[in-house]
């Protein structure tokens, strides 16, 4: 959980789902590494957006990769992308995620340049 929270967009799904989403319309800046990721500002950003338009909950259990496939099935949550291609706005997600790392691989080769 504190990864999804207080981490970075190389630590949590949720978080470069939500960057690949925001990342045009918040002005927010990418860095690549072997990902996308948001230069470390930007994640304060993204902290202070997530605190004012999500709410979360969660459950504990022992063994969770025993019960993702099934929690994913029923609550069908939009921003995963692992065993939900048959979500509505999986291609969408797909689509913002895969435009974030394009961005990113370009602002990574523009300031290489810079140097």
């Amino acid at each position: 959980m504190g990864n999804h929270i207080r981490g970075t967009t190389g630590q949590s799904t949720l978080r470069r789902s939500l960057a690949s989403l925001l990342f045009e319309q918040e002005g927010w800046r990418s860095r690549f590494t072997d990902r996308p990721l948001l230069v470390p500002d930007d994640e304060l950003r993204l902290n202070e957006w997530m605190q004012q338009h999500l709410v979360l909950t969660w459950a504990m259990h022992e063994q969770p990769w025993t019960v993702e496939a099934q929690v994913i099935a029923d609550l069908a949550p939009p921003l995963n992308q692992s065993a939900n291609s048959s979500h509505p706005l999986y291609p969408l997600v797909r689509d913002a995620r895969r435009r974030w790392r394009q961005a990113a691989r370009q602002a990574e080769d523009e300031q290489s340049h810079e140097v």
